[in-house]
């Protein structure tokens, strides 16, 4: 079995209308020297904006709300909560057809990771939204989306 890989390591940069990308902290000036990159080398990299910080706690409230409030989540934890959901929703989750002895092929899933490095800030906002819809549709059927998203800000740390 193969070791899976490392995930590369990740710097910060900063954007600028006129100097276009520029280092965005000490660290990163650090790692390219170290790196032994030069004035003028080609680099390839992927640009992504990383999520604000407050986003990360607004879905783990989204889990406490179905913890307080929802009989099925009642013995979970927040983040679980979230696992749940994501689950049952099929929302940013992996797929994989697995051959299940005396069964044949099933069609497995797992939530992906929805941490900052995983998930940028657009397409969290996206997965949020779709997560509150379906809490509604499932379990609050009197409630609309807009709603659960503003229960869920107003919930306690």
């Amino acid at each position: 079995m193969k070791k899976p890989k490392s995930k590369p390591e990740k710097f910060a940069f900063r954007y600028d209308e006129k100097m276009g990308l520029r280092f965005g902290d000490d660290y990163t000036i650090r790692r390219m020297k170290e790196r032994g990159y030069h004035h003028e080398d080609l680099l390839f990299a992927s640009i992504s904006k990383p999520r604000k910080p407050w986003y990360n706690r607004w879905v783990h409230k989204l889990g406490t709300l179905c913890v307080d409030n929802i009989e099925p989540f009642k013995y979970l934890d927040a983040h679980t909560s979230i696992k749940k959901i994501q689950w049952e929703a099929d929302i940013e989750c992996f797929h994989m057809v697995v051959l299940a002895k005396d069964i044949g092929p099933v069609d497995t899933r797992w939530p992906e990771s929805i941490s900052f490095e995983n998930m940028e800030q657009g397409r969290f906002e996206e997965m949020f939204k779709k997560m509150c819809a379906y809490v509604c549709e499932t379990y609050w059927p009197d409630m609309d989306p807009e709603q659960i998203e503003e229960m869920a800000k107003v919930m306690p740390d």
